[in-house]
């Protein structure tokens, strides 16, 4: 009688071994595809907002217009982007990086970053408002707003 419980024994603790395996398999999978991709460095988020400003800003639209998002691109188009930058004289003068920030939008992390003009009396102080999204890999434009309305609280 011994042996058929010491079998029984064995069993269950080679069923609890391989369950707990399984789950842990499970749990390993679930948080690897679920998994959100990580905001970009900062400097990284600034190699690509610099550049898409300094493009526009000495009347390379087009360059511009390539490194955003396809998102953008099917919203705007290059001749919608093109009459978007003539209509706003903010994004041709100098504007200063104030900062950079994650944000949580339906589920998915952007990355926001915020520039800032220094007028010259009378001129009114403009502020610009780049989204970055993540697009096969790589972070790109997303959305460009020249004087946009302040910010509802977002969960960060």
């Amino acid at each position: 009688m011994r042996h058929s419980r010491s079998k029984r024994t064995g069993g269950a603790a080679q069923f609890a071994v391989i369950a707990t395996g399984i789950v842990s398999i499970l749990a390993v999978g679930a948080f690897l595809i679920l998994k959100k991709p990580a905001a970009p460095p900062l400097d990284e988020a600034r190699t690509i907002t610099d550049p898409f400003l300094a493009n526009i800003r000495s009347g390379q639209v087009d360059a511009a217009w390539t490194s955003t998002a396809n998102d953008f691109k099917s919203y705007l188009g290059r001749e919608g982007f093109r009459r978007f930058v003539a209509r706003q004289p903010a994004l041709k003068q100098p504007l200063n990086y104030v900062d950079c920030q994650s944000l949580e939008f339906a589920g998915s992390t952007k990355w926001q970053c915020n520039y800032r003009s220094a007028p010259k009396p009378p001129q009114k102080l403009d502020e610009v408002r780049l989204l970055l999204t993540l697009e096969e890999g790589n972070w790109k434009v997303e959305r460009c707003e020249v004087n946009p309305r302040p910010t509802p609280a977002i969960k960060q």
